[in-house]
């Protein structure tokens, strides 16, 4: 986990296979989450791109995502 942040508001960051753990679904359909996003924003899972290319979820993105399968029992990002 990494976090963003200069001030003193810092969100932690996940990297794609913890952000699959912690929803419970596959690191490959996180994978095509980001994807979506990055063709569509708004469609996908939201993350931020590192220096280095990399990309990574952050915490609120959990708990939306966890939100959305709570209150609709799996209509999560079609």
């Amino acid at each position: 986990m990494s976090t963003i942040g200069g001030g003193r508001m810092q969100e932690v960051l996940y990297r794609r296979a913890q952000f699959a753990r912690a929803i419970g679904v596959s690191e490959t359909t996180v994978k095509n989450w980001l994807a979506r996003e990055e063709r569509e924003p708004g469609t996908g899972v939201k993350f931020v791109r590192l220096p280095t290319g990399e990309r990574r979820i952050p915490a609120s993105e959990v708990e939306r995502i966890l939100r959305v399968v709570g209150s609709e029992h799996g209509g999560l990002l079609g």
